[in-house]
């Protein structure tokens, strides 16, 4: 009769602590408490499924009734007390599934058989899985034997959701969060595993199981099985990526790369080609958003390691993350965004990924031209020049202050770059475009600002201009500057969109042509008699002057 099949996760389920896979901290701690004799009464274990919560629980219990401990802190395997636990006859561990028995009555029999001593043994231990699924009632009914049992009585509590377990269960526990196990030690279990059962898989075949296990052993150790079951005793990462239907990256680096040609065409076709294979929209538009952060994080070697690839597939990330500036990158990031929040409510949510993939063919030229003006309409004769006794209202950022942080660039070389940028992005079939001066960053600043109908009139009386770093506006008097100070911080915000600066921006009032024998309140009825609207912001601002 042939032998009954086990499953690879209950075949080489860790019998020593040496053996777990991805939770070195956690074993070494314990190792250390059995070892020290400083073994505390109740443990609480939690962390995400299939990371080894339950295993580690059950060779804890083993291990401190070992009657032939070991000087490293691990079970002999060969005392009677071990052999029982590995046969499963041992009565001093019971096992509790909270997810099944989780009323008040199961809890009192489990206090119930704290009572007896342990037989043979120098601990009775009781591991209670998925503990977060017990009634309040029940934990209620468990929290005085948890905080004052027997000395001889151990506590081992597991759960994938510590934040639904009450405050008074934390505290009477030693807490350990296990950690998801990584890419590299989830492949390297599975290449040990395939060796033991004379499995030929390559490398990346390994490594695609190990990513999509999420970080969990026991996942990976099922999808193993089954591609075994399925392709026989030899994996290839073709048939592996057909049998777990994955997007391969390799797909999305042909779509970067049609999207870096701009080769929109192609990258229509691709994308048809992928949902022809039964992938889903919201897959693929969160696996390209995936593939241009790695692609990111291949960009820098100091957060290379983050990357979590063989050796080979790292070096295509960095070969294809060098075709690509870091601030595309985070365009297409932006436009995958807003892409992902159209598609839950628009009806087309093909046509929604379609016009994303576009934007993204075309990034250049949008990018390009933000430096421009499409089909503005001038306001020049609503600016009114000022006299020559103007003064003049400097907003400026400090000397220290970086300049267009978001364009690694001055205003004023964005200006003088202005007509070479033009000449990249002009094309017969769009509007004039018209380039950057003060007069066209002012009517954009006016367009956007958003304010009463008494401030707007008063800005249209200004006249701004550029000096070298400082957008400068000129006043016709102190109370008139005053009373665009009401407006600097609205005016800042709009200025920072527009051209990038996020420096503070710094008053300045030049007094040098003032007229000496002419007093505030005269210069203001002068002012108003000119344009009367101020004598409306005068009562509006509750403005006082000092004759």
């Amino acid at each position: 009769m042939s032998e009954a099949f086990i499953v690879s996760a209950r075949k080489y389920r860790p019998q020593r602590f040496d053996e777990v896979v991805g939770q070195e901290a956690t074993t070494q701690t314990l190792k250390n408490a059995i070892k020290n004799k400083q073994l505390a009464h109740s443990f609480l274990f939690c962390g995400s499924r299939g990371i080894g919560k339950t295993t580690i629980a059950r060779i804890f219990a083993k291990t401190i009734n070992c009657k032939d401990l070991q000087t490293d802190g691990e079970a002999c395997n060969q005392c009677d007390a071990c052999l029982s636990f590995n046969n499963h006859a041992s009565f001093n561990v019971i096992e509790l599934d909270a997810a099944s028995k989780n009323s008040v009555d199961d809890i009192r029999e489990l206090i119930e058989q704290v009572q007896y001593a342990p037989q043979n043994a120098e601990y009775k231990v009781f591991i209670i899985d998925e503990v977060h699924m017990l009634s309040s009632s029940a934990f209620n009914a468990f929290l005085k034997t948890l905080e004052e049992p027997p000395a001889y009585a151990k506590f081992i509590l597991a759960t994938t959701e510590k934040h639904k377990i009450l405050p008074t269960i934390l505290s009477r526990c030693q807490i350990y969060d296990f950690k998801r196990i990584s890419i590299e030690d989830i492949q390297e279990h599975l290449k040990k595993i395939a060796v033991k059962e004379n499995i030929d898989a390559d490398e990346n075949s390994l490594n695609l199981i190990a990513q999509k296990a999420d970080g969990g052993l026991r996942d990976a150790l099922s999808m193993f099985d089954r591609l075994v079951s399925m392709n026989g005793q030899k994996l290839e990462y073709a048939t592996v990526v057909k049998s777990l239907n994955i997007l391969d990256h390799v797909v999305y680096f042909q779509f970067l790369e049609n999207i870096l040609n701009e080769r929109s065409d192609a990258a229509l076709l691709l994308l048809n080609d992928v949902l022809s294979n039964g992938f889903d929209l919201d897959v693929f538009i969160s696996g390209l958003a995936e593939h241009i952060r790695h692609l990111w994080v291949a960009k820098k070697d100091t957060t290379l390691v983050l990357l979590e690839f063989n050796l080979e597939v790292k070096s295509l990330f960095v070969n294809q993350s060098k075709l690509i500036d870091e601030a595309s990158m985070l365009n297409m990031l932006q436009i995958i965004s807003e892409c992902e929040v159209n598609m839950k409510t628009t009806r087309n949510r093909r046509l929604t990924v379609e016009l994303a993939l576009l934007k993204m063919c075309y990034l250049k030229k949008l990018m390009q031209s933000s430096w421009t003006e499409l089909g503005e309409k001038k306001k020049s004769d609503n600016l009114v020049a000022p006299p020559p006794s103007a003064k003049k209202l400097e907003i400026a950022p400090p000397p220290s202050a970086p300049i267009g942080n978001n364009l690694g660039i001055g205003l004023a070389d964005i200006l003088s770059k202005v007509d070479t940028k033009l000449n990249v992005v002009q094309d017969d079939r769009l509007p004039e475009l018209k380039p950057i001066t003060e007069e066209n960053i002012w009517n954009r600043m006016l367009e956007k600002f958003e304010g009463t109908l008494s401030e707007k009139q008063l800005l249209l009386t200004l006249n701004p201009r550029i000096d070298q770093t400082k957008f400068v506006i000129v006043s016709e008097s102190d109370s008139l500057a005053k009373m665009v100070e009401f407006t600097f911080v609205r005016l800042k915000k709009i200025y920072t969109e527009i051209t990038g600066n996020l420096a503070e921006f710094h008053c300045e009032v030049d007094t040098s042509n003032l007229v000496e024998d002419l007093t505030k309140r005269q210069a203001f009825v002068e002012l108003a008699e000119k344009y009367p609207i101020l004598n409306q912001i005068h009562e509006t601002f509750k403005l006082d002057f000092n004759t």
